[in-house]
């Protein structure tokens, strides 16, 4: 083989090589850019995903908000005396049972007597402690005359270490005791209003007295706050009920270190748009009493006769707030026995005339 030819072939060679080369790399260009266009087209589907599931769950929200609007409107059974009844028959039916609850604006004792019957004197063996808290003189004298004949026993102490009145009954299911005092949002004395507009009753027991500046006055009582109860030794509650006639707002205020505890399970408190303006600051509103709660984990329900609506997690309507009077539960979020409280119609035959449509409440049925 002559040199000449042997060069001829080594430069064929590399020519092919570089060719194949050339080839490869516009391969592999191709490649890449097939990887690229498909790592765009990946991210936009993840995009598109993503904006359906939010539109989703918009949808769904906006879907249950018009729904509860439309109840609210359609049904308005949210006035019923007995709707607070019917929400402690409920939480006891769906396995609630407190073992220290406070009853804050006691009055004459009727919401004491039930919460007995449903935790403590029916026999079921559970131990409760039932503290109630009713200011007004005349009318914590009829609590007292009540419940002595109800629990069947003697005060066992006369005066707390707080300096205010305060009887305790020991019963065979626990306790029962009776605190002369108001419930608020600090600690001290105010002074206490009957409530009504006519003089001509002037000193005799009101079943709407309130720290509320409305009617005649009272006199100065003694105020404090559960956060202060708490810290002084009372056990903190399970279950509070409050019907302070328009002081409800201040006496949640009055409890938001508990409340940031988690401590408490239940609340059921009285919302009125007559009364509730008359607590002493313009933050006593439905709206704002939701927002507190659901700040320290609690979801809130306006309490019907026959389906509540929940008032938080961006379910808030402001009609709500014209309510002129209606009850409101909170009960901690992710507490076992909620799902029965936020399905539709939990214990009670299913609302027919306005069937949910947004399929969110499914596990319901």
């Amino acid at each position: 083989m002559s040199a000449r030819y042997f060069l001829q072939l080594v430069a064929g060679a590399l020519a092919i090589r570089a060719t194949s080369s050339q080839q490869a790399s516009v391969a592999e260009g191709l490649v890449q850019s097939e990887l690229s266009q498909m790592q765009q087209l990946r991210s936009v589907v993840d995009e598109q995903r993503y904006l359906v599931s939010d539109l989703t769950a918009a949808a769904q929200l906006a879907c249950h908000k018009l729904w509860q609007v439309d109840a609210f409107v359609t049904i308005q059974d949210f006035g019923s005396g007995e709707s607070g009844e019917n929400m402690l028959n409920a939480l006891k039916e769906l396995g609630f049972a407190p073992q220290v609850v406070y009853d804050i604006g006691a009055n004459n004792g009727a919401s004491a007597e039930l919460l007995l019957e449903l935790w403590g004197a029916d026999g079921s063996g559970s131990s409760m402690a039932l503290h109630s808290f009713e200011p007004v003189p005349p009318t914590y004298t009829a609590l007292e005359q009540r419940l002595t004949k109800l629990v069947k026993g003697s005060p066992v102490s006369g005066m707390s270490t707080l300096d205010y009145p305060l009887r305790e009954y020991r019963t065979s299911f626990g306790s029962v005791t009776l605190h002369n005092a108001a419930v608020s949002d600090s600690d001290g004395e105010m002074e206490i209003f009957d409530g009504l507009d006519k003089i001509a009753n002037r000193g005799k027991r009101s079943a709407w007295a309130t720290l509320a500046k409305k009617g005649t006055s009272y006199g100065t009582v003694k105020t404090l706050t559960v956060d202060n109860l708490v810290r002084h030794g009372l056990p903190a509650p399970d279950l509070v009920k409050i019907d302070t006639e328009g002081w409800d707002y201040m006496t949640l205020v009055g409890m938001q270190e508990t409340l940031a505890a988690q401590k408490i399970t239940v609340l059921l408190f009285e919302f009125s748009h007559d009364t509730w303006p008359r607590s002493k600051n313009d933050e006593a509103t439905l709206e704002n009493a939701q927002a507190l709660l659901d700040k320290y984990g609690y979801d809130s329900y306006l309490i019907g006769d026959s389906f509540h609506i929940q008032l938080n997690g961006g379910l808030w309507a402001d009609m709500y707030e014209q309510l002129r009077w209606g009850n409101v539960v909170a009960i901690r979020r992710g507490a076992p026995f909620q799902l029965g409280i936020d399905c539709i119609d939990p214990h009670r035959p299913a609302l027919k005339s306005l069937p949910y449509p947004c399929g969110a409440k499914q596990q319901c049925a």
